[in-house]
């Protein structure tokens, strides 16, 4: 169940920075640590795995939503 609220949590935020029109960099940063904050509440003693698989996924979206930043 923890694993399902986690990965909805991520594909959301993924779909909101790929999606919107109006977020802007510093707003899609933050959504990201939202959602790790969120993992860590989740899966305390596994952000090692959160950075490993979510963290690049994220990074990614942000890289290619602002390019210039």
């Amino acid at each position: 169940m923890r694993a399902k609220l986690l990965a909805k949590a991520v594909d959301g935020a993924l779909d909101a920075i790929v999606r919107s029109r109006v977020m802007e960099h510093g707003q899609a940063l933050a959504l990201a640590q939202r959602v790790r904050r969120l993992a860590e509440r989740l899966f305390p003693d596994k952000m090692a795995t959160f950075d490993l698989i979510y963290r690049p996924r994220l990074e990614r979206a942000i890289r290619e939503r602002f390019p210039q930043q």
